[in-house]
């Protein structure tokens, strides 16, 4: 019973946030630079409350996980897993993707394209969060890519900031050095082990 409930918890903390998110991101994207103040500030409280939310399901999902067993063993077989570290890692990303959404709310409300900088951060957040609790090759891929570009988006937030923009040029060249090494390692490890399960291969 706790470790069909853990296994739903991984789920929604690795699904619910990205939705939200990407509907977030998706949303200011679309609308660009016609977005009215009043919505703006409103969606960056989107993204402190998305933040936050995604904060309390990981304390439950520790909970639950912690009383199931998945301190000592990986709960789930599928895409998304639980255990100890993924669970660590969950919680740290959630606190730290809410602090910064608290501070951005109090301090960046006269911020320009201040909608896009809420949607960036939702999504950044909850793609971190996907991918530390990744238990295929393929969606770690996927979602260490997803996230370096929403960073490198984040960075360069600031258009008429020539550090900002020159700063995100560096990104682009050291992540993409990192991104092929990273990737080159996934597919050998997938490779060698004969499946895109990260708990399989770390058996195989």
């Amino acid at each position: 019973m706790l470790t069909s409930i853990a296994t739903l918890l991984a789920y929604a903390l690795g699904l619910l946030p990205l939705a939200a998110g990407g509907l977030v991101a998706g949303w200011a994207w679309s609308r660009g630079s016609r977005v009215a103040h009043a919505q703006a500030v409103s969606a960056l409280a989107i993204a402190k409350w998305i933040a936050w939310s995604a904060f309390w399901l990981a304390v439950a999902a520790a909970l639950i996980g912690f009383i199931a067993g998945a301190a000592q063993q990986s709960i789930g077989t599928g895409p998304l897993r639980l255990d100890g570290l993924g669970l660590l890692l969950a919680l740290l990303v959630s606190f730290v993707w809410g602090i910064v959404a608290s501070f951005s709310q109090r301090y960046m409300r006269a911020e320009e394209r201040l909608a896009a900088y809420a949607g960036e951060l939702s999504l950044l957040g909850a793609l971190a969060l996907t991918m530390v609790l990744s238990n295929s090759l393929a969606l770690l891929g996927a979602t260490w890519l997803a996230t370096g570009f929403v960073l490198i988006s984040l960075v360069k937030h600031r258009r008429d900031w020539a550090q900002a923009q020159a700063a995100a040029r560096r990104m682009r060249t050291t992540f993409l050095i990192g991104d092929v090494s990273f990737l080159t390692g996934l597919a050998l490890i997938g490779w060698a082990a004969g499946t895109d399960k990260l708990t399989e291969a770390a058996s195989a």
